[in-house]
């Protein structure tokens, strides 16, 4: 379960979950969504020890504590997916048959999707960091 707390300078919230046995630290929400370019030098500008999480992190955290997470939005992944991009996820509040499910697709280029109004690919994504906990 996700535990909330206050930094000491009282402008970051943390939370840990467990993810494959290991603790892990959530950073808050970035402000803006960014692109996968602009996620990866904002992660830097926080510290040596945040980072995007893997693909499989982000899914157990957004099974085990959907709350913490903004429904129907993509939070990027560091999981690189082959099509040169990065693994994204979402919590399905809109297709009632889906309701709740954790869907996890790919923001590369899929050859075999051309057509734009086919491929809804995100080109700007919720970011969390994430840390491994002491």
């Amino acid at each position: 379960m996700l535990e909330k707390t206050v930094g000491e300078s009282g402008d970051v919230s943390r939370a840990e979950v467990s993810v494959e046995k290991q603790k892990l630290e959530w950073g808050s929400e970035a402000s803006n969504k960014m692109s996968p370019d602009e996620a990866i030098a904002w992660c830097q500008s926080q510290g040596s020890e945040w980072r995007l999480p893997t693909s499989s992190e982000l899914k157990s955290a957004m099974i085990d504590n959907p709350d913490q997470f903004v429904s129907d939005e993509r939070y990027l992944t560091s999981t690189e997916d082959g099509l040169g991009g990065f693994w994204y996820s979402y919590i399905n509040t809109v297709d009632p048959e889906h309701k709740g499910k954790v869907f996890t697709y790919s923001s590369g280029k899929n050859p075999q999707v051309l057509d734009s109004s086919v491929n809804k690919t995100p080109t700007k994504f919720k970011i969390r960091l994430v840390r491994n906990s002491v």
